[in-house]
């Protein structure tokens, strides 16, 4: 065990050595704030573990722009990058640009960098089952996202309010959409593929400059006012294995036989 410990901590040295502010997240977690760079890193193995936020990098979080989450860490804690919600303050991400995830990491929590509204891009972990509810909601500038292969559910307004965001790429695999999970996004076109069979309610309301949908064959739910306010939505071609479509879905009426209920 102190052979292992060691090891470990010959491998941050090198971090903590260049960086201008550093700590600890539990035992086997680290953490380091280069300030010529604006860039968090967090190194170590296993879970990062929520703390008070006067145990770390308080002080940097009005400041930061890219965080980097090197491999070994395997969890983020619900909430634990959340910018402010409405307003400025110091204790916002709100400068926050650049999200780099290791493969390590499976498990994102709900809400983990909602709020964020300076957030460009983000590089998630292939190993990454679930984009969990609320996970990007309000990061009004992401431009851009992977979406891993192993995804199969994107939760609730995951992705709310993502203005910028113009164009996903959602894989083989996904089987629900859930409600509201791109309300207010910035799409253009959407494709799903044909493992969703699922798409909740709100999913895409208002996305207001969504033009083109492909709707999987196999899909057999529709939630309510999924594509209601996409005013440049002209139409839709409905799979014939729905068997549900939710009410203010007027975009839809008369291109199915499937009853709104």
């Amino acid at each position: 065990m102190k052979k292992l410990f060691m090891a470990s901590l010959m491998l941050w040295l090198p971090m903590i050595a260049d960086a201008d502010d550093s700590g600890t997240l539990g035992t086997n977690i680290t953490w380091a704030y280069v300030d010529s760079t604006h860039t968090l890193t967090i190194s170590g193995t296993g879970e990062i573990k929520y703390q008070n936020n006067e145990s770390y990098w308080r002080s940097y979080k009005g400041v930061i722009e890219h965080v980097i989450i090197e491999s070994g860490v395997t969890s983020i804690p619900p909430n634990f990058f959340k910018g402010g919600t409405g307003y400025i303050s110091e204790d916002d991400y709100d400068k926050l640009q650049t999200v780099n995830i290791a493969n390590t990491v499976v498990s994102i929590g709900r809400g983990a960098f909602s709020w964020c509204s300076s957030l460009i891009s983000v590089i998630l972990p292939e190993g990454l089952k679930v984009i969990e509810d609320y996970t990007f909601e309000n990061c009004t500038r992401l431009t851009s996202i992977n979406v891993p292969t192993m995804v199969t559910s994107i939760g609730v307004s995951a992705f709310y309010n993502c203005s910028s965001l113009k164009s996903i790429t959602i894989p083989e695999g996904v089987t629900t959409i859930g409600n509201n999970a791109f309300d207010r996004s910035g799409l253009r076109a959407v494709s799903l593929p044909n493992s969703v069979n699922n798409i909740g309610a709100n999913a895409f309301y208002w996305c207001r400059y969504l033009k083109e949908v492909k709707l999987p064959e196999g899909l057999t739910k529709i939630g309510r006012a999924v594509f209601s306010m996409c005013e440049n939505l002209s139409s839709l071609n409905i799979p014939s294995s729905v068997n549900s479509i939710g009410e203010y879905n007027q975009e839809i009426e008369g291109e199915t036989n499937v009853e709104i209920i």
